[in-house]
């Protein structure tokens, strides 16, 4: 009997300790950016006409948010654009995503789209990320990104039109990943 309880004992311990794994929350935090990479996020955001005199400094052309898209390094830092500069007329944002390895930032997604999220599914112990990108009112691309090795890369495309009640999905003509 007692053998019996210790089984069930163990075998619970490593049924919770499995569950709580799978069941990571991907949490995002407003954060200020660190002022270490404003130079380097400029350049990143390639948009040398949105950082001239008579536009907004670019801590009011951006928002960041810590993201924890892996459980084996501190969360990543996401900077989105904002403003009519860096956000397109179709609602379409310029996404940048950095990791701390060591002491230093690395850029490891630079992205365009309306939004960007992670998915369930990890690569390399990073999460994928869900970036849809809208062309029109009525058609939009999700792209998805996957981790490899240093940086995330697109992996797959699907075209969505969405006019009508039943939207028609295809993949993205004339599309390869990268």
């Amino acid at each position: 009997m007692r053998r019996f309880t210790r089984i069930h004992l163990w075998l619970g311990a490593v049924v919770l300790i499995a569950v709580s794994a799978l069941a990571q929350t991907i949490t995002r935090k407003p954060v200020e950016f660190p002022s270490d990479l404003a130079t380097t996020i400029r350049k990143d955001l390639d948009a040398d006409a949105c950082f001239q005199e008579d536009k907004p400094v670019l801590e009011q052309q951006i928002s960041a948010e810590e993201i924890n898209l892996t459980t084996t390094t501190t969360p990543a830092l996401l900077v989105t654009g904002r403003g009519d500069c860096l956000v397109s007329s179709n609602g379409n944002a310029s996404y940048l995503l950095y990791a701390r390895f060591g002491n230093n930032w690395r850029r490891i997604l630079r992205a365009d789209g309306e939004t960007m999220n992670p998915l369930a599914a990890m690569h390399n112990g990073w999460h994928d990320l869900e970036v849809r990108y809208r062309n029109s009112e009525s058609e939009f691309a999700t792209y998805t990104f996957r981790f490899e090795k240093t940086e995330y890369r697109a992996t797959s495309c699907e075209g969505v039109l969405s006019a009508g009640s039943d939207p028609t999905r295809k993949p993205c003509p004339g599309w390869k990943p990268k």
